[in-house]
């Protein structure tokens, strides 16, 4: 998957991607490579929910890139969002949505057991990004709240190499984190 976006990104740079983007580009490449997975994207709240052999897994995405307002002549006036621990925040809350799912009310009338639980966390900085103004401050090393700890266990199964994209002058990286929650981890 990160191999075909980073052959697409040197035809649509990156920074004119979301999370919709990359979500479709995932999914596609999953779908190329194992035909016989069902994917539901937006499924009860969930960014996607795949089907395969192990059983259902809900997926959540997470990408994060500084995006620009700019005036009519292309002139970058501010950035729009950016890392911050309110952005850090709605990870955390990510990672307890999925801690929880099982006390979702609709999983009274689907009681089918989630075969994992995943996070795929995509971000950007580009070079001005230095320190707390920088998704890597927030994300190489994720630092959950104990609060978020006492309720779920997470795990970065895979990192992938950080692509370049000259246009945006921007480092992306990508990981894999599958979430545990904790009376599941210890049982």
């Amino acid at each position: 998957m990160w191999a075909a976006i980073a052959r697409e990104s040197r035809q649509t740079p990156l920074d004119h991607w979301n999370e919709s983007v990359f979500r479709f580009m995932f999914v596609r490449d999953l779908l190329s490579k194992y035909p016989h997975v069902r994917c539901d994207v937006e499924w009860n709240r969930v960014d996607l929910l795949i089907q395969d052999s192990d059983g259902p897994s809900p997926i959540e995405f997470k990408y994060y890139v500084r995006p620009w307002h700019v005036d009519l002549r292309g002139k970058r006036i501010r950035a729009k969002g950016g890392p911050s621990e309110k952005n850090f925040g709605e990870f955390c809350a990510c990672v307890e949505k999925l801690a929880r799912i099982d006390d979702a009310k609709w999983r009274a009338k689907d009681d089918v057991p989630f075969a994992h639980r995943y996070l795929i966390l995509a971000y950007a900085d580009s070079s001005d990004m230095v320190g707390k103004k920088s998704y890597s401050h927030w994300y190489d090393e994720i630092q959950l709240p104990d609060a978020i700890q006492e309720k779920a266990c997470r795990a970065r199964l895979l990192t992938l190499n950080k692509i370049y994209c000259p246009t945006a002058g921007a480092h992306y990286k990508c990981a894999l984190l599958e979430v545990v929650a904790h009376s599941k981890w210890q049982a």
